[in-house]
């Protein structure tokens, strides 16, 4: 074969046509598979999405109080909370603030 030569070889065009077959036949493929999970399973997998969001899971948390070479506590478990107030955020702010000292 010459680069001159206006038609490429029928081995080669042969091999072409395979390789342009198998592609196609991979892609052809793909995309019934994508059909089948889009359309076929659709429903499946987005009720499975939507259970699969957020899970609350209360765990009891594992601490304990930390003592130095005689026993004293250097750190102790205590409950305690924090309150956060955005003054923007509120309409009646003196009488929320009172509310909350009670």
């Amino acid at each position: 074969m010459r680069l001159s030569d206006p038609e490429p070889p029928a081995e080669l065009r042969r091999r072409a046509g395979m390789a342009a077959l198998v592609v196609l036949f991979l892609f052809a493929g793909i995309g019934a598979r994508l059909f089948t999970l889009q359309v076929g399973d659709g429903q499946s997998w987005q009720s499975r999405s939507e259970r699969n969001r957020v899970r609350l899971e209360r765990m009891a948390a594992t601490r304990g109080r930390i003592l130095d070479h005689r026993g004293d506590a250097l750190a102790d478990n205590r409950a305690a909370f924090d309150i956060l107030l955005v003054p923007e955020d509120v309409d009646a702010l003196p009488a929320t603030l009172a509310r909350i000292e009670a």
